[in-house]
């Protein structure tokens, strides 16, 4: 299993909309949504099945994706800190800071090389982000 959080969730965010959209990427175990900080919005914990609909979930969705058309903010969709499969030395990275390397690199598709918070990596010239695409995109 793994988990990630999710933040900048609006107020009124329900449980059924949180796991329909990230029921897109993988089977989704369990959503599990908290108030956040004082005067911020909410947050929520998704826990995958498995670590592959984990990862494309933050690569589809993080700093890009809103639950509200008002929202002014994208919603944060990264590993969950602590605890779960998503340690690094898991999957072959090493550290687990910007620039870690991955046992992909190089492969091209799908890569596990991330930095801050789940990102790809921006620093390869390689990479091209493509959002909001179709669920029936493949």
């Amino acid at each position: 299993r793994c988990k990630v959080f999710v933040g900048n969730l609006p107020q009124d965010i329900h449980e059924d909309e949180v796991r329909t959209i990230f029921a897109t990427y993988g089977r989704v175990a369990e959503v599990g949504i908290i108030d956040g900080k004082s005067g911020g919005g909410r947050c929520a914990f998704v826990t995958y099945d498995a670590e592959r609909g984990a990862a494309v979930a933050i690569q589809v969705l993080h700093n890009v994706y809103r639950f509200r058309t008002t929202a002014r903010e994208p919603i944060r969709v990264e590993y969950a800190r602590g605890g779960g499969s998503q340690a690094g030395s898991e999957r072959g990275w090493e550290g687990g800071g910007r620039g870690g390397q991955s046992s992909d690199r190089g492969r091209g598709g799908y890569s596990d090389d991330r930095g801050r918070g789940g990102q790809p990596d921006d620093r390869d010239p390689r990479k091209v982000f493509v959002g909001q695409l179709p669920v029936d995109i493949t």
